[in-house]
């Protein structure tokens, strides 16, 4: 009972909280090309196909954001699942263009398909010195960088 009590309580503090944050979250939808898991783990006869990503990131303050990422990639052998929190920051802000890094580390796991009995897990990550969003609530993004997102990921953004 003190569990659910705690729970409430603290659901009905985020809620005015919520509300008063709105114009800070960003929602994104990306595609990843040559993910570390095509290039390391799939060899040349097998096909790849990329990356798909979904992202929510919160802007904590100025150009700061912190967020997730949920990644899925595949390839002949093995379905990839991967959970990264990251940071992402916005280092210059114009109307309708801006440019960012970002970074995250988290966790990866490998389904080989027809195996169960030889899933892993592994440690995920991406790092990208360089990405560029155009558009203001609704904008079209990419970025260059490596890991589990893949060299270039594009994609939408849309910001509430």
């Amino acid at each position: 009972m003190k569990k659910l009590l705690l729970v409430t309580l603290f659901a009905l503090f985020l809620i005015p909280t919520a509300k008063a944050q709105l114009g800070r979250g960003e929602l994104r939808l990306g595609y990843g090309f040559l993910p570390t898991t095509d290039v390391k783990h799939a060899p040349s006869t097998q096909e790849k196909w990329g990356s798909i990503s979904l992202d929510y990131s919160f802007r904590v303050i100025g150009g700061l954001g912190v967020g997730a990422t949920g990644v899925y990639s595949s390839d002949d052998v093995n379905n990839y699942y991967s959970l990264m929190p990251f940071v992402k920051m916005r280092w210059l802000n114009l109307k309708i263009v801006s440019f960012y890094s970002r970074a995250g580390l988290g966790w990866r796991y490998e389904q080989m398909k027809g195996h169960s009995d030889l899933n892993r897990s592994r440690m995920a990550w991406q790092v990208s010195p360089i990405g560029i969003e155009v558009g203001t609530k609704v904008a079209a993004y990419a970025e260059g960088g490596i890991g589990d997102l893949g060299y270039l990921v594009a994609g939408l953004r849309l910001r509430f």
